[in-house]
């Protein structure tokens, strides 16, 4: 079994470093379904998945922060636009309801992480998801075993684009540059990639704030997540 390849060379990595949202797993609905139940909460008009799905990617600060400017050009009523504490805090609420019970892993995500486990790459989780959620969403899609170290949004004072989550990996897992690879969806994933120094593989069925992933300066494009193996 082989690696995929790029520019030319079969790339063997020692380690590969995942995002989550967009990447293993299609968080889209569960993230719409917790979006809509803070905005009714709130007697505000709901929004769409495919809205939401653009707004994924930063956070959960950020996608609140998304969700109420949208709201705010698209509402008359703007005094009745809750502050962005209060919104998250009622987020965090809503989405404690509903993690794990709408999202699905994209298609041959366990299987290749199997086999990559088999082959004795190490692997990392890195998301900005808040760190409340991340364990539980893992063990939800039957993941969780794969990692041996998991990092999410506020687990360090930086979190993706900035590469200190990457660096921060690298140092905590004895790992080179030049061993790793970060696979992610998105413009967050790609910019700590490329900051780091590190390979970076962008998946194009993600989310990437509705952009092009073909756009990105990745060190390769996958279209499909077994694409990581030959």
């Amino acid at each position: 079994m082989q690696f995929l390849t790029l520019t030319n060379q079969n790339i063997r990595p020692k380690a590969i470093l995942f995002d989550l949202d967009g990447t293993l797993i299609d968080s889209a609905p569960d993230l719409a379904a917790a979006v809509n139940a803070m905005l009714t909460h709130f007697s505000l008009p709901t929004v769409s998945l495919a809205q939401v799905s653009t707004w994924i990617g930063n956070g959960a600060a950020k996608l609140v922060e998304r969700v109420f400017k949208y709201t705010q050009n698209n509402q008359n009523q703007l005094h009745n636009i809750p502050t962005q504490q209060q919104g998250l805090t009622q987020f965090f609420v809503e989405y404690e309801k509903v993690q794990g019970l709408h999202s699905t892993l994209y298609p041959n995500v366990k299987h290749t992480l199997t086999e990559l486990s088999k082959l004795g790459v190490t692997m990392a989780l890195i998301t900005n998801k808040p760190g409340q959620f991340t364990p539980n969403v893992l063990a939800e899609h039957g993941i969780d075993s794969f990692f041996d170290l998991v990092l999410s949004g506020d687990s360090l004072t930086e979190k993706k684009p900035h590469p200190m989550p990457i660096l921060h990996t690298l140092k905590t897992l004895g790992l080179s540059k030049k061993q790793t690879i970060m696979v992610g969806d998105s413009a967050s994933d790609i910019q700590a990639s490329n900051s780091a120094g590190v390979t970076s593989i962008c998946v194009t069925y993600g989310y990437n704030h509705g952009d092009n992933p073909l756009n990105l300066n990745a060190s390769a494009h996958i279209d499909e997540f077994n694409q990581l193996l030959g």
